[in-house]
């Protein structure tokens, strides 16, 4: 007769999936990525080490938006809702341009790099995704502004401040490229001490 391990527990009662951070975005060209790699660098030379975490290059990108934690269950039903919000939107063209900072140059906290260019399909396609995505996350009651996060303000010193608001006056105006955005990703963020690391998970294709 075989003994059966008591605190063996059955199959129906083993422990659920460990839910997964979610959000929707545009990724950027890897041309455009280095070309703002070199904006870091103008910057970090004149601050402090500690005064900034800087974005990494390869997760630059504009968020339509951020859904947050759910069961890896609901992955498939929010890529088909996503497919349906981006159904007849037409590939557009972005540029990145100006360099500002929230919440104000005396006091920064985020330090980010502004878009133009064709922003109507944009907004539209952002409306119908924030739509699309209800039944997982929470409405966004702040106005769309599509920009991407350079880096966060982590310590400030009074020298700092004075160096990043001569770089924003610097840059106000700077046009860093362009791009055609052709796909809208599905992405997952996995939070560590060394940072958020960025996956794709899903990507749709625009008309």
């Amino acid at each position: 007769m075989v003994s059966k391990n008591p605190t063996a527990k059955p199959e129906s009662l083993s422990a659920p999936e460990k839910r997964i951070r979610l959000f929707i975005a545009i990724n950027l060209p890897a041309a455009l990525k280095s070309r703002l790699r070199e904006l870091q660098h103008e910057l970090e030379s004149s601050v402090n080490k500690r005064a900034v975490r800087w974005t990494r290059p390869e997760q630059l990108h504009i968020t339509l938006k951020f859904i947050g934690y759910v069961e890896p269950s609901a992955q498939a039903a929010i890529e088909k809702e996503l497919q349906k919000g981006c159904e007849g939107t037409p590939q557009f063209r972005l540029e990145v341009e100006g360099v500002g900072c929230f919440p104000n140059a005396r006091s920064p906290r985020v330090i980010w790099v502004g878009t133009a260019g064709e922003l109507t399909p944009l907004l539209e396609l952002q409306k119908r995704i924030e739509t699309a995505t209800s039944a997982w996350a929470e409405p966004e009651h702040r106005d769309f502004k599509p920009h991407l996060t350079l880096g966060r303000v982590k310590e400030v010193r009074k020298r700092d401040v004075q160096s990043i608001a001569t770089f924003l006056e610097k840059h106000q105006g700077t046009q860093f490229g362009e791009w055609k955005v052709r796909t809208v990703d599905l992405m997952q963020s996995v939070l560590s001490s060394q940072g958020p690391s960025y996956t794709c998970l899903h990507s749709v294709t625009l008309a």
